[in-house]
């Protein structure tokens, strides 16, 4: 019922990941190359024109951006893990994933050590 389509080296996707997991969803994990011959398929294009991953499709909805999805799982998803319990514990987090996880996954999947955290 729910798809998750990603590359598992997108530090993006990682959120999107978390967010899933902690909230003990499931889902169908279905990854697409981001670089390389013939480049993105056409189904994937037809999801999401820009071509960024994540993307999740649910029934008949289709969300893009991972913290739209995050915020899509949340409110869809049971309570277990809820953004919505403590919202300050939740800025403290998102501060902490934007900016410090974030880019250093981002260096570290380009080439770079990640060594920054």
């Amino acid at each position: 019922d729910l798809e998750f389509i990603t590359n598992k080296a997108c530090p993006f996707a990682q959120r999107t990941w978390i967010c899933l997991e902690e909230k003990g969803v499931q889902y169908k994990l279905n990854e697409v190359g981001l670089y390389g011959a013939g480049g993105k398929p056409a189904w994937f294009m037809k999801l999401n024109p820009k071509g960024l991953v994540p993307v999740l499709r649910y029934r008949d909805r289709v969300v893009v951006e991972s913290d739209e999805i995050c915020q899509f799982i949340d409110s869809n998803f049971g309570e277990q893990g809820s953004l919505q319990r403590d919202a300050k514990a939740v800025a403290a987090a998102k501060k902490v994933l934007n900016d410090r996880v974030m880019p250093s996954a981002k260096s570290f999947v380009q080439g770079g050590s990640g060594e920054k955290m």
